[in-house]
């Protein structure tokens, strides 16, 4: 009984009944971290190029891999709303989250296209 009263008094209030959980469309800063609003996302168990890095090819010529993961994440959410699952916060004061498009984990997405490593620390 006592939860549903807290229900009620958080509907009755306007406030979110799941504060931490954050959706919206979203500004791209870089293949692992994006923007909802204010709040800036670093996604949860990835590890994207860093926006200057470069790569090597096999044949040892450069690529911009960095770039790369952030257009790609560009591609992945243009349009979309993204909503996102707080985990916690990085030591930068980020928010830590799960996000997805529709049904799609977007930190999978970018480690399926290659853009990003799974970062088992975090993930498990």
């Amino acid at each position: 009984m006592k939860t549903i009263r807290w229900v009620l008094l958080i509907g009755l209030l306007g406030l979110p009944a799941f504060a931490d959980d954050l959706a919206g469309p979203v500004r791209v800063i870089d293949g692992d971290t994006i923007v909802i609003g204010e709040t800036h996302i670093r996604l949860w168990g990835i590890d994207a190029f860093e926006i200057d890095q470069p790569c090597l090819k096999q044949d040892r010529s450069e690529w911009a891999c960095g770039e790369m993961a952030r257009m790609a994440m560009q591609a992945l959410t243009k349009g979309e709303v993204v909503s996102c699952s707080d985990r916690g916060r990085d030591r930068y004061g980020r928010t830590v989250a799960i996000c997805t498009v529709g049904t799609s984990d977007v930190g999978s997405m970018m480690v399926n296209l290659g853009l990003a490593l799974d970062w088992p620390h975090f993930s498990h």
